[in-house]
């Protein structure tokens, strides 16, 4: 009688999927072949019966056949010992030779065979046979072939894995649109099997080819996690950092807060880096700053480290009572808040619009404009037409119209200059345009903006608009670098607030007068007339005063042009006069003075006492003399006659290893310094790259895998440097199964 014994569910995960399934035979340890037994006869067919037994000869032919005596059926001895001592890899498994016993006698010669030649049966003879006693990795040992196939499918794992880095890093979709086939993953690797015979094997397995989307998943969390792992590992090198975050809603209509570090080395490098993007149930401040701590937290930086904080103006993010800023400082009260420079120059620029008539009013018509070009494929077409005509005839090519977008920040100036270098091309197509229109709203409007561009005030408004907003323009897009701190910001600045200031004269309203009265002219504009007077209002008539009368169109155009470029040099330098600007005023006037080797006295007090526990007072001031003398000593031809911080910056690059030491506590006030960003524009990127990583053909995602694809979309630099080989012996290391199929890099 032939007991059963059952595998323990505890066997080890190699073959834990096989042997579970099989109630294993207790057999002998060598097979028992009886040749002069009496070997029972079975029936076999229903319309033509035919009896068959068991053949002695298939002992000489098959040495593996294990006969049972009780119940006239047959295993394979090598099969089942292999199962029983688990050394067994392979998936699949014969159950008529392993648990039940084979006994179908007529077609015996076809299943031995077919079972003699497969993978399991061959695996079985090596493990049990060829190598009776076995230790470490079972595949290693059996030959120096198994170990060649493993280092060729680490080769093969490797391109696997360079083929999610390129894809992520170009922020394109890996899966396809219903069937993996069609995704660019695999797709790019049939491209790489043209080339390549081991790829094109490998693709051709049915199990065990590792290009699943989890396996996606693994290996992106393991890229993600290693930069991750290098941003925090540079930003504990540093002393501060500023916390930079914003929130927006992606295309499945989640809100995502953005957490960006500013920070600076040891040698004065300024980085920005995106450390993670959350998916954020509400967007309140208490939430937002509890988003924040979690991702300091993972970033392995104490909120104490907080020099800094910058964000837009949302109530939410700057409220005095409640908002995230003032959330954070009464944590960290050295954490100066900084109202986002390039939010703040579109908020001045905004307000000053809205007091200017003319100006408001040529934006107003310039918008209505694009959308008339660029909402119609048609008018846009009649417009491209004419514009190709023109540029023909004059010998260069013309901008077009450009697109007058609300959310950004450096595209006003352009959209108005566009208007203005094709205004003749415009008319054009609005009299074209009128004439192939049949819907009478889209008639009036064509007509309506076309009356509108011919009049002086238009023309008027969007000279003097362009004018300034090209100079806001230009400011905000110099602000948007990474590099430029708070303080760099405050002197570009100024530098724009200056400029506007020269041109707030008559000289200047003279030439911009005679340039707006020739284009007029030359563009045949409707001529300049003075406006109908106005009536006091009766609350402010007292029978006595006439109001304020001017005798000359050019006279009341020049009270416009004096009171939008006043109104717009006071938005700006009210909008950039912030509470924060106080504390590094205090720092960069320390700096420059004692540079000057001048009195220093209040601004050293303020500072000691802002950053009383991150310096040393009497090492700083022994310092600070100690940095004048030096920089005082500059060759005259190579020091500058006025100082500014980047002076002062460019004097620490150039100073050695032990000159920095000597300095630190002032190269500390530095870093304090430029640890303060001018704008949020690296967050407003990052929002950028979401809308590229998450689109509506990839809106389910899960979050932890957008999160991966955008952190190595966003670091390019990081993503080319990554590690791979530590990746993939990480990958191996992770499953036991795994080091059977890979060998380490």
């Amino acid at each position: 009688m032939v007991s059963l014994v059952s595998v323990s569910s505890s066997s080890s995960s190699s073959s834990s999927s096989v042997d579970s399934r099989f109630d294993l035979p207790d057999i002998p340890l060598q097979p028992h072949q009886p040749t002069n037994f009496s070997f029972p006869k079975r029936r076999f067919g229903q319309t033509k019966v035919v009896y068959r037994s068991f053949q002695p000869s298939w002992f000489r032919q098959w040495p593996f056949l294990h006969y049972n005596e009780t119940n006239d059926t047959a295993y394979c001895h090598t099969c089942v010992t292999g199962f029983k001592e688990k050394k067994i890899r392979s998936p699949h498994a014969d159950a008529a030779f392993v648990s039940k016993g084979f006994s179908n006698w007529k077609d015996a010669t076809v299943i031995l065979k077919k079972h003699a030649n497969s993978a399991c049966h061959r695996e079985a003879v090596e493990v049990v046979i060829t190598l009776p006693t076995t230790t470490g990795d079972v595949g290693e040992l059996i030959s120096a072939n198994h170990l060649r196939e493993k280092q060729q499918n680490s080769t093969i794992l490797m391109k696997l894995l360079c083929s999610i880095r390129f894809l992520a890093r170009q922020g394109m979709a890996l899966r396809g649109n219903g069937t993996e086939d069609d995704g660019n993953y695999l797709q790019l690797l049939q491209l790489l099997s043209s080339q390549d015979p081991l790829v094109a094997g490998w693709l051709q397995k049915k199990r065990y080819r590792y290009t699943s989307h989890k396996i996606q998943d693994y290996f992106l969390d393991l890229m993600g996690k290693e930069i991750l792992s290098n941003i925090s590992s540079r930003l504990q090198q540093s002393k501060f950092a500023t916390l930079m975050i914003d929130e927006t809603t992606d295309v499945s209509n989640a809100s995502q807060e953005v957490v960006v570090l500013r920070y600076v080395t040891d040698v004065f490098d300024v980085y920005e880096d995106l450390i993670g993007l959350y998916k954020v149930p509400s967007t309140d401040a208490a939430t937002l700053v509890a988003t924040a701590k979690d991702a300091l937290k993972d970033a392995a930086l104490p909120i104490s480290k907080l020099r800094g904080q910058c964000y837009d103006g949302a109530a939410a993010m700057r409220g005095i009572r409640s908002g995230v800023a003032k959330r954070i400082l009464d944590e960290e009260p050295r954490a100066v808040y900084t109202h986002c420079y390039g939010h703040s120059i579109n908020l001045a620029m905004k307000d000053s619009i809205k007091a200017c008539k003319p100006v408001k009013k040529s934006l107003e018509v310039t918008h209505e404009v694009t959308k008339l070009i660029k909402y119609s494929p048609r008018r846009e077409g009649i417009f491209q037409q004419l514009k190709d005509n023109h540029d023909i005839s004059v010998g260069y090519h013309t901008p077009g119209v450009r697109v007058l977008c609300p959310t950004r920040w450096t595209v006003c100036a352009n959209a108005l200059a566009s208007v203005i270098s094709n205004f003749e091309i415009l008319l054009n197509t609005w009299d074209e345009a009128a004439e192939i229109v049949s819907d009478t709203e889209s008639k009036a409007r064509i007509n309506g903006v076309a009356s509108q561009m011919k009049t002086f005030e238009f023309m008027f408004g969007a000279i003097l608009g362009e004018m300034i907003l090209r100079h806001s323009d230009n400011l905000s897009q110099c602000l948007q670098k990474r590099t430029i701190s708070a303080a760099e910001g405050q002197h570009v600045a100024k530098m724009v607030t200056d400029t506007l200031q020269s041109i707030r004269t008559e000289e200047s309203y003279d030439l911009f007068w005679q340039k707006v009265v020739h284009f007029c002219e030359d563009h045949n504009v409707e001529e300049v007339t003075l406006p109908r007077p106005r009536k006091l209002p009766a609350r402010s008539d007292d029978g006595l005063s006439r109001g304020h009368t001017v005798s000359s169109p050019k006279d009341h155009y020049g009270q416009i042009y004096h009171e939008a470029i006043e109104t717009a040099i006071g938005c700006l330098l009210n909008r950039f006069n912030q509470e924060g600007y106080r504390v590094y005023r205090n720092l960069e006037d320390l700096l420059i003075k004692a540079s000057l080797k001048d009195e220093f006295d209040q601004q050293f007090l303020f500072v000691c006492e802002f950053y009383k526990d991150d310096i040393i007072p009497d090492d700083l001031h022994s310092q600070l003399v100690i940095f004048g003398n030096s920089f005082q000593s500059i060759p005259d031809k190579e020091k500058p006659t006025s100082p500014t911080i980047f002076d002062i910056k460019d004097y620490f690059a150039k100073l050695s290893t032990a000159q920095k030491d000597l300095l630190g506590q002032v190269g500390l006030l530095l870093k304090l310094i430029l640890v303060m960003p001018a704008t949020n524009a690296t967050s407003e990127r990052s929002f950028s790259a979401l809308r590229r990583v998450k689109t509506y053909l990839r809106s389910t995602m899960t979050q932890n895998r957008l999160n991966n694809l955008l952190i190595l979309h966003v670091h390019k630099e990081y993503t080319d440097s990554l590690d791979l080989k530590s990746i993939i012996n990480r990958f191996i290391a992770d499953c036991p199964v795994r080091r059977t199929i890979f060998s380490t890099m």
